[in-house]
């Protein structure tokens, strides 16, 4: 995510952004986490159930190497915010249900490193995409996902 950070050309993104990742290093670098791996798109539009099973598409985003608990975050951020609108509290409020949903009363007061793992991720693939062709597109959504990062990282 450094290297993201890094790369990005647009100033106050990657002043940002960096700022963001430097806090969260100083907050969970010294945790342990395991290491799992997440779809990176998982959402209800991207799975569907057929009897007993269940089938998953879209796997271009797959990354191996993370902290459990993307997925999670993911599918109630973007459930959260498809349903009642992008905003920093919608966000926040997938965030807990993410949290809820694992059972985590530490996860729910902000300490989730799960939910600041997650967003510091999204963060850097929103704000990479925004600076590629098309990238208007998904302005806003980097924005406020990058300002929901920093929130995290104040709060908790």
């Amino acid at each position: 995510l450094t290297d993201t950070a890094d790369g990005l050309q647009i100033a106050p993104h990657h002043e940002r952004f960096g700022a963001a990742l430097q806090r969260l290093a100083e907050r969970d670098g010294d945790r342990a986490h395991l290491n799992t791996a997440w779809h990176g798109d998982w959402t209800p539009w991207n799975t569907a159930r057929s009897g007993h099973d269940t089938h998953v598409w879209d796997w271009e985003r797959f990354e191996e190497g993370v902290p459990p608990g993307l997925d999670r975050c993911h599918w109630a951020v973007n459930t959260m915010t498809r349903a009642h609108g992008l905003s920093e509290a919608r966000v926040a409020e997938g965030l807990t249900m993410a949290a809820a949903a694992r059972g985590s009363v530490a996860a729910q007061q902000g300490g989730d490193p799960a939910g600041a793992a997650y967003l510091a991720a999204i963060t850097g693939r929103y704000l990479a995409s925004v600076e590629e062709a098309g990238g208007e597109l998904i302005q806003q959504r980097a924005l406020v996902m990058l300002a929901s990062l920093e929130a995290h990282l104040t709060r908790s």
